[in-house]
């Protein structure tokens, strides 16, 4: 599947994030999506617990958008711009899904619940019960995008 969202920054205004997607013949526009930031800390030593962390604690949903945010460019492709104050080094990555903020077993305010375990003996029965499930329910996350703050306090006369 072809991620839908690419990102970009805008090369006259750094700050502003772009996200695309074609728009689709005949499908409705739903779902939702999000910017995702997180700091950048540098690496980290192996055998630490730092470097053993699955998680980063600084990682959060920004923004959230849904198809009702959504313009169409000049080129056909649904798109949205969101301004972002770059004061340290960050990334920021788009998520999204088909699926509204609040569905019933699937998301709460646009997070995703954990799917309920598949439970069937019979193997053709429960890979269509999984199949069916994540058909559903789909999510895609883009690339992130680095930004490196440089300091602007430096002397400007060397």
């Amino acid at each position: 599947m072809k991620c839908p969202f690419p990102i970009s920054r805008n090369s006259r205004s750094p700050s502003d994030l772009r996200a695309r997607k074609e728009q689709q013949r005949g499908r409705s526009q739903s779902g939702s999506c999000g910017f995702n930031f997180g700091g950048v800390t540098g690496k980290t030593v192996p055998g630490t617990p730092a470097y053993n962390k699955a998680t980063n604690d600084t990682a959060k949903v920004v923004k959230r958008f849904t198809s009702k945010d959504w313009k169409t460019d000049g080129d056909g492709f649904h798109a949205i711009t969101y301004k972002v104050k770059a004061n340290k080094n960050q990334y920021f990555r788009l998520r999204g899904t088909n699926l509204g903020a609040n569905v019933s077993g699937e998301t709460i305010d646009g997070e995703p619940l954990i799917d309920t375990k598949t439970e069937n003996e019979d193997n053709e029965t429960r890979f269509s019960e999984i199949n069916k499930r994540n058909y559903k329910d789909l999510w895609f996350y883009s690339n992130q995008i680095f930004i490196s703050v440089e300091d602007r306090n430096h002397d400007d006369k060397h």
